[in-house]
């Protein structure tokens, strides 16, 4: 077994501060990077957030042509449908032209 002489532990002793010292620097360095990235991640989140914009005037002006478009179609294709669409998108009933007054119901 070897033996530690006495002014090399008295080195470590000494030097043992300005390690820990070191050690310190190193963490809170470390912590510090963790915070700045967490920062500036929060920053470019609240820009991204900003910078989002709503759809131009024109854009929803297509999108509302093309769903009274839409519309208009439905209604060609099955006109005796008894049920037709308001714009606003309220039913109306329209009695079918069939069979108008021709019948009573005696179950009900």
């Amino acid at each position: 077994m070897k033996l530690v002489d006495p002014i090399g532990m008295q080195n470590v002793v000494l030097l043992a501060h300005e390690v820990a010292r070191i050690q310190k620097a190193q963490e809170d360095g470390n912590q510090m990077q963790i915070r700045a990235f967490a920062r500036a991640m929060d920053e470019q989140t609240k820009r991204a957030e900003e910078d989002v914009n709503e759809t131009p005037q024109t854009e929803k002006d297509r999108i509302h042509k093309e769903k009274e478009k839409e519309q208009g179609k439905k209604k060609r294709e099955d006109p005796k449908q008894g049920i037709q669409q308001k714009w606003e998108g309220e039913p109306v009933t329209v009695p079918p032209d069939e069979d108008t007054g021709r019948r009573i119901d005696v179950k009900a």
